[in-house]
C-alpha cells in the first residue's frame, strides 16, 4: 500500500478506539516510557502536545510527570515549523507523534514532512514514538528523507520496539 492509503487505514483504526480506550492505553504507554528511559541524563526534551481531535496518544500525563519528577529538564512542546530550515535548539530526547509504525521503527506521519525535516537536524537525539498497538503496520514504504525512530512505545509493549 502507498502512504496515503496507509494513512487512511491508520486514521480509521484510531477512530475505532473509544475515548476510554485511548485514555487507558495512553496511561500504559506513558508508564512504560517513563520507566524505561533514563531521563536523569537528559537536559532538553521535545514532546508533541497531543490533540484529542486527532486521537493521538495523550501526552498530558507524560509532560506533567516529567515536569514533576525531573525539574532539571527543559521541555519544549511546540510542533516543528514547516518554515524552519535549521532549528537552533538541540534535544537529547524527542517524542514524536505518528499515524503508523512498523517493526523497523519507520514512522508514518501526516504527510507534510515537518517531523522528518526536524528529526533530520537532530542526529544525536533519542527519537521516540508514542502509539497505540493498533497503529502498527506490516511495512511502511520509505523514502530517502524519512527518519526512522529509535524506539516506539505502545500500551502492549513492555520494552520498546528496536531497543531504547
Amino acid at each position: 500500500m502507498d502512504k496515503p492509503s496507509l494513512r487512511t487505514v491508520c486514521a480509521s483504526r484510531l477512530d475505532s478506539l473509544t475515548h476510554e480506550q485511548r485514555a487507558e492505553y495512553s496511561r500504559r504507554s506513558t508508564a512504560t516510557l517513563l520507566a524505561t528511559i533514563d531521563w536523569s541524563s537528559a537536559m532538553r526534551v521535545s514532546c508533541y502536545q497531543s490533540q484529542d481531535s486527532l486521537h493521538e496518544v495523550d501526552t498530558s500525563e507524560l509532560l506533567a510527570a516529567l515536569r514533576q519528577r525531573y525539574p532539571h529538564l527543559t521541555i519544549d512542546t511546540p510542533a516543528p515549523s514547516p518554515d524552519a530550515a535549521q532549528p537552533t535548539t538541540h534535544y537529547d530526547i524527542i517524542i514524536a507523534p505518528l499515524l503508523g509504525y512498523d517493526a523497523m521503527n519507520n514512522r508514518l506521519g501526516r504527510g507534510e514532512g515537518w517531523y522528518d525535516r526536524f528529526l533530520s537536524t537532530q542526529r544525536s537525539a533519542k527519537k521516540i514514538g508514542l502509539a497505540f498497538s493498533i497503529q502498527e503496520l506490516e511495512t511502511i514504504p520509505t523514502e530517502p528523507h524519512d527518519i526512522p525512530l529509535d524506539s516506539i512505545f505502545t500500551e502492549t509493549k513492555k520494552a520498546p520496539v528496536g531497543g531504547a
